[in-house]
């Protein structure tokens, strides 16, 4: 993909790899023309949603805690018996196309149960958290959805309605002293 950045080079033109470098002597360029004691400046960062990093974490958690599950069943040994009803994962994942390879490999060459056990336990548990913290973001995002709702309402239809009541009722005099 190629992005067009307006007056930052010659060419203008930029990559995922290169528009930091060449954005970076601009924006500086920009803070340096006010004074020093200037503190009205505006900077967007650009990043996922909270919530988008949170379900990309928890996928690949699952991944793992799926390709250690396979690991155990390979090497035929009971382990499931050992585990409580809630430490189950019905949600297993096969897919470990996206995964850092160098963790697959270790895992695929783990030969220690117990380790493989231990670690899927604490796979389950990370679980536990990033749903948790999924639903709080989610939470967040409803909050912010009702504030931008009523941020953008027009209340002014109510205000009038609101002030030709107490006209009728002869009260807005003394609330004006």
């Amino acid at each position: 993909m190629r992005l067009r950045i307006r007056n930052l080079t010659s060419t203008g033109e930029c990559t995922s790899e290169t528009w930091l470098a060449l954005a970076t002597p601009k924006i500086q360029e920009r803070i340096l023309r006010y004074e020093q004691d200037e503190i009205r400046f505006t900077l967007l960062a650009i990043v996922k949603k909270p919530l988008t990093i949170l379900q990309s974490q928890l996928s690949t958690n699952m991944k793992l805690a799926g390709l250690i599950e396979r690991r155990l069943d390979s090497l035929g040994v009971n382990w499931k018996s050992t585990l409580s009803e809630a430490s189950i994962n019905p949600e297993v994942q096969t897919d470990v196309t996206d995964l850092d390879q160098a963790m697959v490999t270790d895992i695929e060459s783990e030969l220690d149960v117990a380790r493989l056990v231990d670690r899927r336990a604490k796979l389950i548990q990370e679980q536990d958290t990033l749903r948790f913290k999924m639903r709080e973001e989610q939470e967040k995002l409803e909050t912010y959805t009702t504030y931008a709702t009523r941020k953008q309402h027009d209340y002014s239809p109510f205000i009038r309605k609101m002030l030709g009541f107490l006209v009728d009722k002869h009260s807005l005099q003394q609330y004006l002293e």
